[in-house]
């Protein structure tokens, strides 16, 4: 009996001793309990885009309501980053609000803390937020002025891409070549890796 008894204690401190890492979660790596492998690292900002992306969106022009629905352009090749603390937007103005291809730039710091960035360019500034799914930036452009607009374009693109009356879109960019505010939004599930290159490239982005 007794030996039965010193057998069965020397088990039970042997699995005591040997039997925690069961209590370990698994799979978890350097991404924690959410093990998801698309999650951006601790601590990074939503949004943060390591390397050059680019995403497809949405321009949007604030009007009055009966111009609401004519206000929404679709705009590619939106590039956006994140890297070190600093942002970086680029990407051309549709041609259906302006009528003619022109590029816009801003850069500037990009706060982690609060998901927000000033960003600011030749034509002015980019007030940007980022969640985890999407971005949009509010821009101010008073560096654009005067844009010389080419109407019959503008018009032309309307009969194909606008199903309302195209003198809604007229009026869309008579506004906003007075006053050249707008907001860029696209959602990050449209990004598309591209290996980097020279900003010389970067113009021959069209919309």
């Amino acid at each position: 009996m007794k030996t039965f008894t010193v057998l069965s204690g020397l088990l039970l401190f042997a699995a005591a001793c040997g039997g925690g890492t069961s209590s370990v979660p698994t799979g978890t790596g350097s991404g924690g309990a959410r093990g998801g492998s698309d999650a951006p690292g601790d601590g990074a900002a939503p949004g943060a885009v390591e390397g050059e992306a680019k995403y497809s969106g949405d321009y949007d022009v604030p009007v009055p309501p009966e111009l609401a629905a004519a206000a929404t352009y679709k705009t590619s090749e939106v590039r956006w980053e994140v890297q070190n603390g600093t942002a970086r937007l680029a990407y051309n103005l549709p041609k259906g609000l302006v009528g003619d291809s022109i590029r816009v730039d801003f850069t500037g710091p990009f706060d982690t803390a609060t998901n927000r960035g000033t960003l600011t360019g030749p034509a002015g500034t980019s007030e940007c937020v980022a969640t985890a799914t999407a971005v949009s930036c509010t821009e101010t452009m008073p560096g654009l002025l005067p844009i010389d607009v080419d109407m019959e374009l503008v018009e032309a693109i309307a009969r194909e891409e606008y199903a309302g009356p195209v003198e809604h879109r007229v009026a869309v960019t008579e506004r906003f070549i007075g006053d050249p505010i707008g907001i860029i939004r696209f959602d990050l599930s449209t990004r598309v890796l591209e290996p980097a290159h020279g900003p010389e490239h970067e113009e021959e982005d069209d919309d």
